[in-house]
């Protein structure tokens, strides 16, 4: 059955095809009843070919839905045969690189409450790259302190900052709790972004961040 099923769903793409801004998606039937879907990138729009292959999971079960065909096992069976073809697995266009970089400008400063302790800082955000794994994304960043004071008192010493929160685990959550706000502007970003690179329903973005003081790693992400 799933070769007729892709039969009329190639078929239904002559005249339906996947719509993505900035990428024109380009299905080719093979001899073993598979598709191909050549995407050519005819902008520079940011894409992650996951993103790119859920779109057109999405609209393989638009498909089945509107011919009533809509079965779990069909649907899956089906993805199967799909292939997408980019020339990248992620691409950041220059535009929201410039949204990235202008977010991370504007963050000039934190105010973290671990537990009992007053953390204050200065700070200098710089966007590394994007991380993906599956349906998440992570942006990694470097979060460089300046003038941190603990509790109201300057300090001058890197490993005066390590040990702020014991045990470590809570100071991490309670960390990872922060950071989703204080870095919300830049992660928007992506949130935002085109179904090409990010879909709100299923996908997740994070901040991956690596705290510095006087270019020495304090807390978070050790690359």
């Amino acid at each position: 059955m799933i070769d007729d099923v892709i039969k009329i769903f190639y078929k239904w793409l002559q005249t339906k095809p996947v719509k993505l801004d900035g990428i024109k998606v380009v299905p080719i039937l093979t001899d073993d009843l598979h598709i191909d879907f050549e995407c050519n990138v005819y902008e520079d729009v940011s894409y992650y070919d996951w993103a790119v292959s859920l779109a057109i999971e999405l609209h393989f079960e638009r498909f089945l839905k509107l011919s009533g065909m809509l079965e779990r096992d069909i649907l899956n069976e089906g993805v199967s045969r799909f292939n997408t073809i980019l020339d990248k697995e992620i691409h950041l266009s220059s535009k929201d690189l410039s949204k990235i970089d202008e977010a991370c400008e504007n963050i000039k400063r934190i105010v973290f409450t671990p537990s009992h302790n007053l953390f204050t800082a200065d700070v200098n955000v710089d966007f590394v790259t994007l991380d993906p794994s599956d349906d998440g994304i992570a942006i990694v960043l470097v979060v460089e302190f300046l003038r941190p004071k603990i509790n109201g008192a300057s300090t001058s010493n890197p490993d005066e900052l390590k040990p702020l929160v014991k045990p470590k685990f809570t100071f991490d959550n309670e960390l990872e709790d922060f950071e989703f706000q204080f870095l919300n502007s830049v992660t928007n970003v992506i949130w935002n972004g085109p179904k090409s690179i990010f879909n709100q329903d299923t996908m997740f973005v994070y901040p991956k961040v690596s705290y510095r003081y006087k270019g020495k790693f304090v807390w978070g992400y050790d690359d």
